[in-house]
């Protein structure tokens, strides 16, 4: 199993930094949900789903998205988890909040009877008490971290593994800067190769690859690499950290 956090350091500098691997895993998740808005126009709702029982299971939110899916289509939405601290101080009780960060279709005309809808496909709480939307009139990278961040710090102390954050489908090759979207688009470009390809490709920090099956230990073949950032991995351990 691979360490939380690595060292890297700066080549010329002998600069040192430390990566949290979990965060920095959630940051491009956030960046692949703000570049699909930037590429497929979206309007954003921020819906919280409070819970009333302690419990928790990734598919408490199977139904009530499965729901949100068949009336509104497709959707571009992303998921974490949060303890209700003023419960937990009140009660001692670690119960769950759930924000999800929902884009729905330009087309579609949102009103009082959605908000209405969407409170009774929501099954773990008070109907009215337990579901809140409210509009994201300027989504970012920042204010989706704001979320996640608080989703790390805080302790789930369940059954088995914890799922903290999750996503609708988003591709690869949209989870990096807005700057590295549109090189990549560029460069399809130049080749003539259609929008679409990009999707086919396997993306890493380095690039876009594809495996060569017929190769020994299905070596990787890549299409282009990122010019080198002067960062090089030296450590990784799991914690605590070092300062």
């Amino acid at each position: 199993m691979a360490s939380r956090y690595i060292k890297i350091k700066h080549l010329e500098t002998g600069e040192e930094v430390v990566i949290d691997t979990y965060l920095s895993r959630y940051r491009r998740l956030a960046m692949g949900f703000m570049n699909s808005l930037r590429l497929y126009p979206h309007f954003v709702k921020h819906i919280t789903l409070t819970q009333s029982v302690k419990s928790y299971h990734p598919r408490i939110l199977d139904g009530f998205m499965g729901k949100m899916r068949r009336f509104y289509g497709d959707l571009l939405y992303l998921w974490t988890t949060e303890i209700q601290e003023e419960r937990l101080e009140r009660t001692g009780q670690r119960v769950i909040h759930w924000h999800i960060m929902v884009g729905f279709d330009r087309d579609i005309e949102f009103g009082k009877e959605d908000v209405l809808r969407i409170q009774k496909y929501w099954k773990y709480g008070n109907e009215k008490n337990s579901v809140e939307i409210t509009p994201v009139h300027k989504p970012s990278v920042a204010y989706l971290m704001k979320y996640i961040t608080k989703s790390l710090d805080v302790g789930l102390e369940v059954e088995g593994r914890v799922r903290r954050m999750g996503s609708s489908r988003i591709a690869g090759w949209l989870r990096q800067s807005w700057k590295k979207v549109c090189i990549a688009i560029s460069k399809f470009q130049e080749w003539g190769v259609a929008f679409d390809t990009l999707f086919d490709f396997l993306w890493d920090r380095k690039g876009p690859y594809v495996y060569v099956e017929e190769n020994p230990g299905r070596q990787k073949l890549r299409l282009f690499e990122w010019p080198s950032s002067g960062w090089s991995r030296v450590g990784e351990f799991d914690g605590p950290l070092p300062f």
